[in-house]
């Protein structure tokens, strides 16, 4: 079970930095139109924010969780 969260931790971690490049690509390259309106790109920065903050706090939770056991 241990494992399985550290994963889902990273694979988050990971999901999100996906998602910020898609943005990024997004408003350096405007042709390639990844994201077509400006209340998408809100909405993908708010779920990167807040993905963040969720990964984050579950790899803090993990790693006291160890220091407990």
């Amino acid at each position: 079970m241990k494992k399985l969260k550290i994963f889902v931790g990273m694979l988050a971690n990971a999901m999100l930095i996906g998602m910020m490049l898609l943005v990024y690509l997004d408003e350096r390259n405007p042709f390639m139109q990844f994201l077509t309106s400006f209340p998408s790109k809100i909405y993908m920065m708010i779920m990167c924010i807040v993905a963040l903050i969720v990964s984050v706090m579950f790899l803090l939770n993990l790693s006291t969780d160890d220091k407990n056991n």
